[in-house]
């Protein structure tokens, strides 16, 4: 199982996530093809492949040909994982850790839980548990309500994003 984990682009360290993911390839609990993208983190994982940053397209990529996507809650990334049908395991960032400003991350992925479009986890127990049953957990509804109201969620957040982008003169991809 090919694994992609992302912290995205905020300028604090996400050393916790990070550190969990290479103990447990090291532990033989996450597949040795694991690969990390560790933004502005100190700390450097041994034991999986990693990078500072990722291009968009390079981004896009390495999600399409990931098996699994860990990722910190951030709406960029959920939106490329809808698009290329995957169903990531969202880590958000706590502010206690001084990993974010504020929890926003807590409560988007927790609406994407709600909304069936993501799995999250909010310690390392609760990560590897939902891990190991991925596949099982991962299985989306096949109703026609629950398809029309993932296409409406994904345009919708497209959306902002792009509004936000715009306003903003630059779009990093994630």
């Amino acid at each position: 199982m090919k694994l992609f984990v992302t912290v995205g682009a905020e300028r604090l360290s996400f050393n916790r996530l990070i550190k969990i993911i290479d103990d447990s390839v090291f532990s033989n609990i996450l597949p040795k093809d694991t690969y990390v993208q560790i933004g502005h983190s100190s700390y450097h994982p041994q034991y999986c492949s990693y990078c500072r940053f990722l291009d968009y397209r390079d981004m896009e990529d390495r999600i399409a040909d990931a098996d699994l996507i860990i990722s910190h809650a951030g709406m960029g990334t959920v939106i490329l994982c809808l698009k290329h049908r995957k169903i990531p395991i969202l880590f958000p960032r706590k502010a206690c850790h001084r990993e974010h400003v504020d929890d926003h991350q807590l409560i988007f992925a927790r609406t994407m839980v709600k909304q069936g479009l993501a799995l999250a986890a909010f310690s390392s127990r609760e990560l590897l548990k939902i891990y190991s049953d991925y596949k099982k957990l991962s299985q989306p509804s096949n109703t026609r309500q629950s398809l029309d109201k993932r296409k409406g969620l994904f345009i919708y957040l497209e959306k902002i994003l792009m509004d936000f982008s715009g306003s903003k003169g630059k779009n990093n991809g994630y």
